[in-house]
């Protein structure tokens, strides 16, 4: 399972598998590509759908899955991040899973999963089942959702965020599971949502939804979307680095919103999530040059060298400041 642990070590995507550039793939052609998303729910599966007045909210079962995604799994998805940080409240989240959507069956399939890893071998086949229940059964109301929000969700910043929340989790499961590039497909019908918003959509008051709620509040404008994004753009620049492909996302329009801050979430500067993309694209410009044989070894020692300023201007930046908060 140590193999497993970080986000970042996405799995490798065959040349053949990889989804077209372009970013138009449609989201419910994604999510409809999954085997398992026909299955029908299970009797425990209805169960925990419908606690009793008395159960509250969740279930026993249910809440406690929850919690473990809380407590363990959100660690794994997200090591570097901080209760601290300015994202550090994640209550936003909790408002979502208790709208019982797609989200929540997701949540509680990628739950089920983490904890098949650690059980004994009855306990975790059940945990395996358990959690291929939620997940066909998220499956297939993130398609309903989908088909009945998609037009709403570009002008109601909650529904968006609550698509953006079941997408990162479903990413998770297949990452989670070892799928070799079946993650790309929620991640690609996430970055085709995205090319129809801007930061200035999202975050200017002047355009965002005047419906106030726990996502977009006075007091805590736009947190959860914020988190979000961030996490999206950075999955979008890590699949350059697992899958050899260039950046879908305009990353760095993105990255110098102020907003937008990867370091909450992962402990990585947005202008090194920067590079990674810049290098990304210098090494398609690259080739591509180089088969059309029209490359300019001047013009390649140009892009590299403005790149490699870069980079090492950026470290000495952190090695003063990290020379600054020793000394202090």
């Amino acid at each position: 399972m140590q193999n497993r642990t970080k986000m970042a070590s996405l799995p490798q995507a065959d040349n053949e598998t990889q989804p077209s550039s372009n970013s138009d793939v449609n989201a419910s052609t994604a999510f409809d590509a999954e085997d398992d998303a026909n299955l029908l729910p299970s009797a425990s599966l209805e169960i925990l759908d419908r606690p009793s007045i008395q159960d509250g909210i969740f279930n026993p079962q249910a809440a406690s899955l929850l919690m473990h995604y809380f407590d363990q799994v959100f660690a794994w998805q997200f090591p570097y991040f901080h209760s601290t940080s300015r994202l550090g409240n994640r209550g936003w989240l909790l408002y979502l899973l208790m709208k019982r959507g797609p989200l929540y069956h997701a949540v509680l399939s990628l739950s089920s999963l983490h904890q098949s890893a650690i059980l004994g071998s009855e306990e975790e086949y059940q945990q395996k089942e358990r959690a291929l229940e939620h997940h066909s059964r998220a499956l297939r109301e993130f398609c309903k959702f989908m088909g009945e929000e998609r037009g709403k969700m570009l002008d109601d910043n909650a529904r968006l965020a609550e698509f953006l929340a079941c997408s990162l989790i479903l990413i998770s499961c297949e990452v989670f599971r070892g799928a070799e590039h079946d993650w790309l497909l929620h991640l690609d019908a996430v970055i085709g949502v995205m090319h129809s918003i801007s930061p200035k959509t999202i975050f200017d008051a002047r355009y965002t939804s005047q419906t106030v709620s726990p996502i977009s509040s006075p007091d805590r404008p736009q947190k959860g979307l914020e988190f979000l994004l961030a996490a999206m753009i950075s999955l979008d620049l890590f699949a350059c680095l697992s899958t050899g492909r260039i950046p879908q996302l305009p990353y760095q329009h993105w990255l110098c919103t102020p907003e937008i801050q990867i370091a909450d979430l992962l402990s990585c500067e947005n202008w090194v999530m920067i590079i990674i993309g810049d290098l990304a694209c210098f090494g398609e410009w690259k080739e591509v040059h180089e088969k059309e044989g029209i490359l300019s070894i001047s013009e390649l020692a140009r892009r590299g060298a403005e790149i490699k300023d870069r980079l090492t201007t950026g470290i000495e930046k952190l090695d003063l400041t990290r020379d600054v908060s020793i000394n202090h």
